[in-house]
């Protein structure tokens, strides 16, 4: 008995910590895994999203324009622990960095208006 009362405690014991340090991925990537995007957690504010095909990436803060190039650390940088935008779902905010996925790409626009339409094969930043 003492010993089916020790395995218990020990067991629950290996479970409390894994519990307690689950948290929500920061971030989400478009159904057909053609593009993927995180954000930052912390100030500054700010969302990077990238084309695991190529490695393209794309950022930028809640004020200013985007940046954009290829960036070697993203190529075939799969993040499926992230969950998936729907077509037709937004995810954040326009009025700080908000994202709409249709089946034509991911737009992301910050406060400024600044922003990105990114799809599998085309990009336009404005």
């Amino acid at each position: 008995m003492k010993r089916a009362i020790a395995v218990i405690v020990l067991f629950c014991g290996v479970l409390a910590p894994a519990a307690s340090t689950a948290r929500v991925y920061p971030g989400f990537h478009t159904p057909k895994r053609a593009i993927y995007c995180r954000y930052a957690t912390s100030s500054p504010l700010g969302l990077t999203c990238w084309r695991p095909r190529d490695g393209y990436t794309l950022a930028m803060h809640v004020y200013g324009k985007p940046i954009a190039g290829f960036e070697y650390t993203n190529r075939h940088a799969f993040e499926d622990a992230s969950p998936v935008l729907r077509y037709g779902r937004m995810w954040g905010s326009f009025r700080v960095i908000g994202c709409m996925s249709t089946k034509a790409g991911l737009t992301c626009k910050n406060r400024r208006g600044h922003g990105w339409t990114f799809g599998k094969l085309s990009k336009r930043i404005f």
